[in-house]
């Protein structure tokens, strides 16, 4: 039996960012603008998760997969 984990990044879903002021907007949209990897779909994600499950990944264990575009990497 095989113990592994996925650690998502930023996944696209149906929640609306809400800045909550004006003033975190102009603080935090700067940020937000820089290069930075891109949000990853549902399907790219599950592509990771069946990856583990899959004959391929039978020989891992004990991993936790960032599945995060290279977020972690930052």
């Amino acid at each position: 039996m095989a113990f592994n984990a996925v650690a998502p990044g930023p996944t696209i879903t149906g929640i609306v960012a809400n800045w909550g002021s004006q003033l975190a907007a102009e603080r935090l949209g700067p940020l937000m603008q820089a290069t930075v990897p891109a949000p990853a779909t549902a399907a790219q994600l599950a592509a990771s998760i069946t990856f583990l499950l899959s004959e391929d990944g039978t020989n891992i264990n004990g991993a936790i997969l960032a599945s995060d575009g290279g977020w972690s990497a930052l």
